[in-house]
């Protein structure tokens, strides 16, 4: 769309919001419950006046404890930010994929403490398992950031001896404050456990039970890794935001390993999407014009292309993202993916994302899960956005900044609007071309 035509929409009175989790045992709206009120707080010390709606389902479970926030393709919560004059709507949605992990038991213990040990010498996986879309890979060539592969299999077996030394004495303290006291692990620990375990989730090609084999792969994705589930529900809740025409622009925020969860769904090929979507959706699609015919399949698309879809039907991404004005990651271990698991990261060379789109990457220093990201600075900004880095002290404690982004303390004289990372981010939202300068 040229910028004639951009121009000449209404300025924007409704926008759309996607919140991706990272890594944790969130429950439902528990991420979304925690991050939306360090933007909240930001409207509100810009001078806004903020009016948040929950947006609760129609219905509740027999005898439950509370009411049931809406999910599904409407948002489960608005926030209206009145400011200068001006009145926006943001449509907050959330990307929730914590159950996708494996339930609880003995032997999910046993086969974390083996792949935490043994993760950094696993080998490196550089080509993706994606097929039958016949849109090529675009090779970014090396880091210029040093994450080497060298650099991250050196810190994950520093890792893993951290992990062979403590996991024992912290494992029993742990249990034994949880049982005795009710009180959970300590941030630094549930950061650390977690990281690995939402890594090792993202790698593997099967979802484990309890016991020694069983296989407990959701009904929709039997036979294809979890990554693929968690990919589908990042995939669908683009699909619902970008298809709502009351939105006249929208973001993503994702959080940690969330950021990995929300680069696949932006740059998953248009063929591939289809075998994601529901029939309802992809209907959806086709209404707003997003959905196209392109060349027959050149082999079984992964997930496998559903039967309601036709053969050679592709959504066409360049509408899909017409209106998407920005992604921030923030805590992202993307970097360290491309050094180690390039496949699970993969950019095609299917355009889709216009000049208008941005991409602030937030990292603190120390904050071992986050980093610079620079591997995808030379790939054309149609294919995947420049990345803007912008570092950011969000604890002076090691690895603690890694929960720690969005929290926003009471200001102070010495702490004016502007220095915390949610109020950039309620100012990014408003504004979206002066947000981050």
């Amino acid at each position: 769309m040229d910028e004639q035509t951009r121009a000449s929409r209404p300025e924007p009175s409704e926008i759309g919001l996607i919140l991706v989790h990272g890594i944790g045992e969130q429950g439902r709206f528990e991420h979304l419950d925690a991050h939306i009120r360090g933007i909240i707080g930001g409207f509100k010390r810009s001078g806004a006046r903020v009016t948040v709606e929950i947006m609760s389902a129609d219905s509740a479970p027999f005898h439950s404890t509370q009411d049931t926030w809406r999910g599904g393709p409407e948002a489960s919560l608005r926030l209206l930010v009145q400011l200068d004059g001006r009145t926006t709507a943001v449509n907050v949605h959330e990307v929730w994929w914590a159950d996708i992990n494996e339930p609880y038991s003995v032997m999910k213990q046993v086969r974390f403490w083996f792949w935490g040990l043994s993760v950094w010498s696993h080998p490196k996986q550089p080509e993706t398992m994606r097929t039958g879309s016949g849109v090529p890979v675009v090779k970014p060539g090396p880091s210029p950031t040093g994450w080497t592969e060298t650099t991250v299999r050196v810190r994950l077996f520093l890792l893993g001896c951290f992990f062979l030394m403590s996991s024992l004495t912290l494992g029993v303290l742990t249990v034994a404050a949880k049982r005795l006291l009710n009180l959970n692990a300590p941030s630094l620990v549930r950061t650390f456990v977690n990281y690995l375990s939402s890594v090792k989730l993202y790698n593997q090609s099967q979802r484990r039970g309890a016991g020694l084999a069983s296989n407990a792969d959701f009904l929709d994705t039997l036979g294809e890794p979890p990554r693929d589930s968690i990919r589908r529900r990042m995939i669908r809740t683009i699909c619902d935001v970008a298809a709502n025409q009351s939105y006249q622009r929208w973001y993503i925020l994702a959080h940690s390993q969330g950021s990995v969860v929300a680069f696949n769904g932006l740059m998953e090929p248009g063929s591939g999407w289809v075998g994601y979507l529901d029939e309802d959706r992809l209907k959806i699609l086709r209404q707003r014009n997003m959905v196209r015919h392109g060349p027959p399949d050149t082999g079984p698309l992964v997930p496998a292309r559903p039967i309601w879809s036709a053969d050679g039907e592709t959504v066409d991404r360049a509408r899909v993202f017409e209106w998407f004005a920005g992604l921030l990651t923030y805590g992202s271990p993307l970097e360290k993916f491309v050094a180690l698991w390039p496949g699970r990261v993969p950019v095609y060379s299917e355009a889709a994302f216009t000049p208008q789109t941005r991409w602030i990457n937030v990292f603190d220093p120390l904050d071992s899960v986050s980093g610079v990201i620079r591997t995808w600075d030379k790939i054309p900004g149609a294919l995947c956005p420049k990345v803007e880095n912008l570092g950011y002290c969000a604890s002076p404690f090691l690895l603690f900044g890694h929960v720690k982004y969005l929290d926003c303390p009471p200001a102070s004289e010495t702490d004016p609007y502007g220095s915390r990372l949610a109020d950039r981010v309620a100012d990014w939202l408003l504004r979206p071309a002066q947000g981050f300068r």
